[in-house]
Formats: structure tokens, C-alpha cells, sequence
């Protein structure tokens, strides 16, 4: 075997550094965005793992204080099976963000399986509260 042109090898070393410059930059980035996401999108998810599970009390448990005064327990189970959500499959969070107020807002895609095992989108905003250090939600549309 030969010696490896010395341009091949320059390029190679180059683009060793390169990838991992951008792989220390990304994990930087989501390292930063963790840290700065004090657990909405947790919470976002663990009430759709609820959800999911058909743990609808629980779910509802993790609604802000507001949002039980304002809704029923069964307003709530109602307003699920009405917009197919009981059957919530997967939701993809596409954006997100936090206000000065203590609130949070995501939207994004909810997965939902109907009867027929087929999967439907359908476009999902939640709001949430920063309530005594937590998240909770205040509404989902």
C-alpha cells in the first residue's frame, strides 16, 4: 500500500476537525437548550403519556390550578375524545417558547390513531403555566 497524498491527507485531518467542531457546537446547543428549558416540554410530554395511557384523571392532574377551576373533570375527558386527543399516538413539537409572564407555549403535530388504525395530524398548541417553581397546562388547543 501506498503513501496517502499528502493533499488526501490534509483534507482528511480537515474535515476530522470540522465534524467534530460542528458535533461539539450541537451538543453544546441542546446541552444549552436542556438547561434552559426548566421542564415545559417534559411536562408537555408526560401529559400526553397520560394521555395515552388512558390515565385521563392523572392527566388532568397536571393542568394548572386555573385550568381545573375553569374545567371539569369530564368537560376535560369530553374535550379529548371530541378532538380524537384520547387517542393520541406521538406529538413532534415544532416550536416553542417562553414569556417573561412564566408561560410557555408549544406547537406543534399530534399523532392520533382512529378507529381503523389509521394515523391522522393534527395541529396541537399547548400553553403552560410556571406555577410554584413547575409546569403545568393551562390549555390545549
Amino acid at each position: 500500500m501506498g503513501a496517502m497524498n499528502p493533499r488526501l491527507k490534509t483534507f482528511m485531518a480537515s474535515a476530522a476537525i470540522i465534524g467534530g467542531v460542528l458535533c461539539t457546537l450541537i451538543l453544546a446547543v441542546r446541552l444549552l437548550m436542556s438547561f434552559l428549558n426548566p421542564g415545559f416540554i417534559d411536562t408537555a410530554d408526560r401529559f400526553f403519556a397520560d394521555v395515552q395511557s388512558g390515565r385521563l384523571a392523572r392527566a388532568y392532574a397536571r393542568t394548572a390550578p386555573e385550568t381545573r377551576r375553569d374545567l371539569s373533570f369530564q368537560s376535560f375527558e369530553t374535550f379529548l375524545r371530541q378532538t380524537g386527543l384520547v387517542s393520541f399516538d406521538s406529538a413532534k413539537w415544532e416550536e416553542y417558547g417562553v414569556s417573561p409572564d412564566g408561560t410557555a407555549e408549544l406547537r406543534g403535530v399530534a399523532v392520533i390513531r382512529t378507529a381503523k388504525e389509521q394515523e391522522i395530524s393534527r395541529p396541537i398548541r399547548l400553553v403552560l403555566v410556571n406555577s410554584r417553581g413547575h409546569w403545568t397546562v393551562r390549555s390545549v388547543e
